[in-house]
């Protein structure tokens, strides 16, 4: 019973609170204001009630190893049993070995491809960056981006497309051949 007066008003202080709310007139609507201090004094008790099962089941819980003891969300196992952490994974933040990845030099680009090596040769992030192929990986990224990026450009910087290319030489006609050598050789004209 202790616990009842610690967790819900007395009888006096709802009926003081649904006078004040509502309005009511003690001497004349009597019967009102004590139908509605029952109401409230019972909902205050379902809703502590309600509290203490909440706090048992997340209790039994924790001590089940079902949910976190300070975040109180479910814990996540692998199939072997470990305990998945799941603490620095949250969106928009990295984890330990995502911030050491990017240290030592990783790519975004290439993070995802880290992941893969090193889940699939079970090792660690770091490792995997020096794994051969990771390496061989990122080497052909970089010599792609390279090669395009020193592709010819028109004058207003937007990149040559196939109709802007010359044919190759074997392939002209012979009047190709001829506006080809006027356009490079000016002297000739």
């Amino acid at each position: 019973m202790s616990d009842d007066k610690k967790t819900v008003q007395t009888s006096e202080e709802v009926q003081a609170k649904v006078i004040e709310d509502f309005g009511f007139n003690p001497e004349t609507q009597g019967e009102q204001i004590e139908k509605l201090t029952n109401e409230r004094i019972e909902s205050q008790k379902n809703l502590s009630k309600t509290i203490e099962q909440k706090a048992r089941y997340r209790e039994q819980s924790v001590n089940a190893g079902i949910i976190d003891s300070k975040t109180f969300e479910p814990i996540e196992k692998k199939p072997d049993g470990t305990i998945i952490n799941k603490s620095n994974t949250e969106q928009g933040s990295l984890s330990r070995e995502e911030g050491i990845f990017f240290a030592k030099g990783g790519d975004e680009k290439d993070l995802q491809y880290a992941k893969k090596v090193a889940e699939l040769e079970g090792i660690s992030l770091s490792e995997a960056m020096g794994s051969e192929f990771y390496i061989n990986k990122v080497e052909a990224r970089k010599s792609e981006e390279k090669v395009s990026s020193n592709q010819l450009r028109v004058s207003n910087g937007v990149q040559m497309n196939e109709s802007h290319k010359e044919k190759p030489i074997g392939e002209m006609t012979r009047e190709e051949h001829m506006a080809n050598i006027k356009k490079t050789v000016p002297d000739l004209h």
